[in-house]
């Protein structure tokens, strides 16, 4: 640690925004380490180690601090017992550590309504380039840092990961419209849900719904609650059980990016209708639903193994190499990184490596932020609110402890 004689001004806006930066930071400079599959995040490594060099141990810290040395040797315990490789442990532990460790000493220092300020502004400026980016694909001008074209994810890795950091935004932009009806808000308000309806990104949407049914719940506007609702059925229907060929995407628009999402529901609704087939589960059409598939096995099995406490941290991507159907270990799947993800979402990872403890702790952490006064100006109300809807977004979607806006 160095010395207090070298003082940052962490109550300044542009330390909010170096903070806040984290957030977006995955993919713009994200750097694989010797041309392995393991890639870092330079900018949140960098800013994570700044941080250590100025740690404070004060109470608040050392109890981060405790935690973190308590779940890591539980962790170490667990994939010695059940005899798991430790490399993925030590290597995910150590990021783990640096970036907790770091962004906490940051994060106790920094003015917390500077922060979110940050993070808005950027989050909005995301979006307004995601905009102009899906524009230049959408009239076939230029693809930009695109994916797949017509479909917008800014500078993120793909249009879920998207919803995923910019969702408490999101949550912010409506509260500030509904709070304060103003043209400037109605506009930042208007830029976040086109980005988010832009993306034809059924996470963006899921994530989307739900924002706005919790924040009418709170206002009591129960026909526009009963809207959305249907629409968030509707939402989840077609994704994953119905018969969604009743539904004429085409007779909205003959776009061919919502053309492109209609095919892919199809797809999509055939390959879960064999979620409990996965012996005699044949070539999956949809990958991305073949990963969530086989990250739920894998979750389930470790579960059901009776591993109360979890598998260990880390150890997930080695339960999905174990349950996976053997005719599936082929390099074509390798190549798709489905063996490489860690848990699809959060969530699924946490159940897999944690147990039922990780999910006790995840659900409770949830309910109390959305027990808390959504109306409340409050910082202390904002940051467990926030926290609560990325936790919620973490269920859909990414899997990691240290990117896409976590720890932040």
């Amino acid at each position: 640690m160095l010395k207090n004689n070298f003082k940052i001004n962490t109550k300044s806006n542009i330390f909010a925004y170096i903070l806040a930066l984290t957030v977006y930071s995955t993919e713009p400079f994200k750097h694989f380490v010797w041309g392995s599959n393991f890639a870092i995040d330079i900018y949140l490594i960098s800013v994570s180690i700044f941080g250590i060099l100025f740690l404070n141990l004060n109470k608040n810290f050392l109890r981060i601090y405790l935690i973190i040395i308590l779940i890591l040797l539980l962790s170490f315990i667990l994939v010695i017992i059940y005899n798991y490789d430790l490399n993925n442990f030590i290597r995910q532990a150590l990021g783990v550590s640096i970036v907790y460790l770091g962004l906490g000493s940051l994060i106790l220092k920094i003015d917390k309504e500077k922060l979110i300020k940050a993070y808005m502004n950027l989050a909005l400026l995301v979006a307004i380039l995601g905009l102009i980016q899906w524009s230049l694909s959408f009239l076939e001008i230029a693809d930009v840092l695109i994916k797949v074209p017509g479909r917008l994810d800014s500078i993120t890795y793909e249009p879920s990961h998207y919803a995923v950091t910019t969702a408490p935004a999101l949550f912010l932009f409506i509260r500030d419209y509904l709070l304060k009806r103003s043209m400037r808000n109605l506009l930042k308000m208007i830029i976040i849900i086109l980005s988010f309806l832009l993306t034809f990104s059924i996470t963006a949407y899921l994530i989307l719904f739900l924002i706005i049914i919790f924040l009418l719940i709170n206002y009591k506007s129960f026909l526009l609650i009963s809207f959305f609702s249907f629409l968030l059925l509707v939402t989840f229907i077609n994704t994953y059980k119905l018969d969604i060929k009743t539904f004429k995407f085409d007779s909205i628009s003959n776009s061919k990016a919502v053309s492109g999402v209609y095919k892919k529901m199809l797809i999509l609704s055939d390959s879960i209708s064999q979620i409990n087939k996965i012996d005699d589960m044949e070539s999956p059409k949809n990958l991305t639903i073949y990963s969530l598939f086989i990250n739920l096995n894998a979750a389930k099995t470790s579960l059901y193994s009776g591993r109360i406490l979890g598998s260990g941290f880390g150890t997930h991507s080695q339960i999905i190499k174990e349950t996976v159907p053997k005719k599936f270990r082929n390099a074509y799947y390798y190549q798709n990184q489905i063996f490489n993800t860690n848990g699809y979402s959060l969530f699924i990872r946490i159940i897999s490596e944690f147990g039922l403890v990780g999910i006790f702790l995840y659900m409770f952490f949830v309910i109390k932020g959305l027990s808390r006064n959504i109306l409340s100006i409050s910082i202390y109300d904002t940051w467990w609110l926030i926290g609560s809807v990325h936790m919620i977004s973490l269920i859909l979607k990414t899997t990691s402890f240290v990117d896409n806006g976590t720890p932040i």
